[in-house]
């Protein structure tokens, strides 16, 4: 059950940045959403603890900075996988970055 919200949050934060980021284009209908909803959460769900991992020893530094930096990551990640995500420069990586942790924080809560 928790990862269907977490599919379903996903999807949300990836229709509210297409809405309001300049540079984060989504382009498809709502399978196409859900469905990338679910390929964020499964990179989410491996990749993360590797590069959270990989990224400790800066992470005790600027954890917010390099927590910010493994979303991009992430995010980037996923337009090579999900058909019909776009993001185009660095600012709307860290946009959408700060709003898939914002929507995270949330879903934890």
């Amino acid at each position: 059950m928790k990862f269907i919200l977490q599919i379903l949050f996903n999807a949300g934060a990836i229709f509210i940045a297409n809405r309001f980021i300049p540079g984060f284009e989504f382009s498809g209908d709502i399978i196409r959403l859900l469905v990338a909803g679910l390929a964020m959460g499964v990179i989410n769900l491996f990749l993360r603890p590797i590069l959270k991992l990989l990224t400790f020893p800066l992470a005790i530094l600027a954890s917010s900075l390099v927590s910010l930096a493994i979303n991009a990551a992430l995010l980037y990640i996923g337009t090579l996988v999900i058909p019909g995500l776009v993001i185009m420069g660095w600012i709307a990586y860290l946009g959408g970055a700060f709003l898939f942790a914002v929507i995270n924080f949330i879903f934890h809560l």
